[in-house]
């Protein structure tokens, strides 16, 4: 455009100066001219409001109007699907006010920690006793076999009944920082201050260990997730062979009901299992009321567990809209493929960094590339307690308390990526969630491993932004314990994920066949043991 202008203006110089040009030549020349500007300035315009870059690829289309970046490599397909787009930016944390979201930090991926390995290696690995493991200079060291004790007598539903603040037996000063922490800063801990006390768990001060050949799981129950609970304990259960002990933290209110509904399972169900309503408690000296409203309600109790759980070695975590779709023992062999090192194991936030959420939003650090989601989170008790977790969470979350958005995971983040030898990191089938298939699938193990665990966050069981997910929390909300799972929640389940308001949407297409799939074998292995 601007060299037509050019041409223009020089082709009117030649004319006005050699040739001649009466009165009427001269307005014409001078309209024309002022028109070529005119068009020029709204081409600029235009060029400029498409952010139309180098290689011609749009940086911005209209939703980023509203702070969504695109035109990062995303698949044409995703750039389309607006409806889906502008559905994510409403679910973030700043759908309340769009306007003062945070600046994309652009200088995350330096802070990459050459530690970081990519998931199939860390899932996968397989080195001999004598090598040195990838990124440490440690000796690979096979995860021993946890201390199994004598089994202790214990009551099959206890509960207990504690104030939020526990009395100590022990006072904790944090430790100084060592060689890899975090660098200290001078505002992080006044001098002397006793961030955390000991807490105790149990009847008064009993410290029996739990039977160690239990499966251990973890929930915190707040608000009005009781029914969700019941849910993700029900699919729990349904094809785990091994015993299970449930550990629910719940408001005193919800204690009742919950008990209640879980006595009145079926014998051959109440077998498997046993459990204790726990009171939501946090650390001597810490404000209760703070600590719950940092996220959700109480899920910051996770980051207690170690200091309350003490006659527990190792639990499973996982928040109240997971469901299982395979059995417990799978996730829990992930324990024995643990390094010498890690105390935790989580799985990634994105697969992809292009619709990432910590690289484009955070305000703090996080772990590896896109972060971790800490739905779904393997907790080896015994190695928290000796790593010091709750000494270091503490003040982790009093320095970044005003820049965090997703509570006690983005602090589980700031940890790990100080101490990124310190956690494993499983596939994404493991805590499928919304954000793998909301614009395509990039969980892409599905389609040869299956699913292993639903993660049904963004409130997607209740809403009607993603059908399949709340199909499939409904059929395992109606299938009753004891029932023939063929024709009471597969049929059923397929049935309805086959419908067109499921396979529109490309959670729809992604999930139905992996699902129904997964299974249909668990329930045929789980008949042939």
């Amino acid at each position: 455009m601007w060299t037509v202008v050019s041409l223009h203006i020089s082709f009117m110089f030649y004319i006005y100066r050699t040739r001649g040009c009466r009165r009427r030549c001269r307005t014409g020349l001078i309209i024309s001219t002022f028109g070529l500007f005119i068009l020029a300035g709204f081409y600029g315009l235009y060029i400029g409001g498409k952010g139309v870059h180098r290689d011609d690829t749009p940086l911005w289309d209209d939703h980023g109007k509203a702070g969504l970046p695109l035109g990062l490599g995303l698949p044409a397909d995703l750039v389309a699907n607006r409806e889906h787009l502008r559905q994510e930016e409403q679910d973030h944390i700043y759908e309340h006010n769009v306007q003062n979201k945070p600046k994309i930090n652009l200088e995350r991926a330096d802070q990459v920690d050459k530690n970081t390995r990519h998931v199939e290696q860390n899932a996968n690995n397989k080195i001999p006793a004598n090598d040195v493991y990838p990124g440490h200079d440690i000796p690979w060291k096979k995860f021993p076999d946890p201390i199994i004790l004598e089994p202790q007598p214990i009551h099959a539903l206890h509960v207990e009944n504690r104030n939020d603040k526990i009395h100590p037996q022990q006072l904790r000063v944090p430790a100084p920082l060592g060689d890899g922490d975090r660098p200290p800063k001078a505002n992080l801990v006044n001098e002397g201050e006793k961030v955390v006390k000991k807490m105790t768990a149990g009847v008064g001060n009993k410290k029996k260990r739990i039977d160690d050949h239990k499966i251990h799981l973890a929930v915190v129950c707040c608000g009005d997730r009781s029914e969700e609970t019941l849910v993700m304990l029900k699919t729990a259960i349904i094809n785990t062979q091994q015993k299970l002990y449930f550990h629910i933290f719940a408001e005193e209110d919800l204690k009742p009901g919950l008990a209640k509904m879980l006595t009145t399972w079926p014998a051959a169900f109440q077998a498997k299992m046993e459990f204790t309503l726990h009171s939501i408690q946090f650390p001597e000296g810490e404000n209760p009321e703070e600590w719950k409203k940092v996220f959700k309600t109480c899920a910051t109790q996770r980051l207690f567990l170690p200091d309350v759980l003490t006659d527990v070695d190792s639990l499973l975590y996982v928040d109240t809209d997971i469901l299982f779709i395979r059995p417990l023992e799978s996730i829990w062999s992930f324990f024995k493929e643990f390094n010498s090192t890690q105390l935790a194991a989580l799985a990634p936030e994105h697969e992809i960094k292009n619709i990432g959420w910590y690289n484009r939003f955070a305000r703090h650090p996080y772990y590896g590339m896109t972060g971790l989601n800490s739905g779904v989170m393997l907790m080896n008790l015994t190695r928290m307690r000796s790593f010091g977790w709750t000494e270091k969470i503490v003040p982790i979350y009093r320095e970044y308390k005003l820049k965090i958005t997703w509570g006690d995971q983005d602090l589980i983040n700031i940890l790990f990526h100080f101490h990124p030898d310190r956690v494993f990191v499983y596939p994404c089938e493991w805590n499928f969630r919304p954000d793998h298939c909301m614009y395509s699938n990039n969980c892409l193990r599905i389609n040869d491993h299956g699913v292993s665990v639903i993660h049904g966050n963004r409130g997607v069981y209740h809403n009607e932004k993603q059908w399949p997910f709340r199909m499939i929390y409904e059929a395992f909300s109606n299938f009753q314990l004891g029932m023939t799972p063929e024709m009471h929640l597969i049929q059923p389940l397929q049935r309805k994920l086959s419908e067109p308001k499921s396979l529109n949407l490309y959670c729809g297409k992604t999930l139905i066949q992996p699902l129904i799939s997964t299974l249909r074998k668990v329930f045929q292995d789980n008949s042939r043991s």
